[in-house]
C-alpha cells in the first residue's frame, strides 16, 4: 500500500501541474486565436467593401468614357472654329423656306460659359415661318431660345395663286453654346 500511496502522491501533483500549465498557457492562446480570427474577418470585410468601391469606380470610369465618346459623336455645341459654318447654315435655312432674315450675333462669356447670343428677325408667310422654325429645331446645333415673338405686320402680298397672304414677323433671341 505504501507503493500505491507514493505513486498517488507523485502522480496527482504532476497532473495538477500539467492542468495548471494548460490552463495558464493554452487558454490565453485560444482567446488570442479567436481575437485574431475576428480581426481577419473584419479586415476581409473591409477589403471586400474596398473591392466593390474599386469596381464601382472602374464602372463609372468606363461609363464616363462611353458618354464622352457619345458627346463627341452627337455634339450639340457649335465648335469654336466653325461659327461661320453655323451662320451659313442659318442663312441656307432661311433661303430654303423663302424667309427674309436679319441675324445679329454677339459673343458672350457669362459664368465661364462661352456662347453666342443670336438675334434673328425674320419675315415671311406664316407657313414658311413654321417650316423655317422646324428646320431650326432639327439642325445639328442646339439653340437655347430665350425670347420668341410672332407678329403680323399688316402688309399683304400675292402668294402666286391669285390670293393675298399676310406677312408675319418672327423675332428670336437665342444662345448657341460653344465647345
Amino acid at each position: 500500500m505504501q507503493c500505491k500511496k507514493k505513486i498517488f502522491i507523485i502522480t496527482v501533483p504532476w497532473f495538477c501541474a500539467i492542468a495548471a500549465l494548460s490552463l495558464f498557457l493554452l487558454l490565453p492562446s485560444i482567446t488570442d486565436i479567436k481575437n485574431i480570427s475576428q480581426e481577419i474577418k473584419d479586415r476581409k470585410q473591409v477589403l471586400l467593401q474596398k473591392q466593390l468601391k474599386g469596381q464601382n469606380i472602374q464602372k463609372n470610369i468606363d461609363e464616363l468614357s462611353r458618354v464622352k465618346k457619345a458627346v463627341n459623336t452627337y455634339s450639340v455645341f457649335a465648335p469654336k472654329e466653325n461659327e461661320l459654318e453655323f451662320i451659313e447654315n442659318l442663312e441656307m435655312i432661311a433661303k430654303k423656306h423663302y424667309v427674309n432674315q436679319d441675324i445679329k450675333i454677339s459673343a458672350s462669356d457669362e459664368n465661364n460659359e462661352k456662347k453666342l447670343k443670336i438675334i434673328i428677325n425674320s419675315e415671311g408667310k406664316f407657313i414658311d415661318l413654321i417650316r423655317y422654325l422646324h428646320s431650326l429645331e432639327t439642325q445639328k446645333y442646339y439653340l437655347n431660345i430665350k425670347s420668341f415673338v410672332v407678329n403680323s405686320d399688316g402688309a399683304r402680298r400675292a402668294d402666286g395663286e391669285g390670293s393675298s397672304v399676310k406677312n408675319m414677323k418672327l423675332s428670336i433671341i437665342a444662345y448657341v453654346y460653344l465647345r
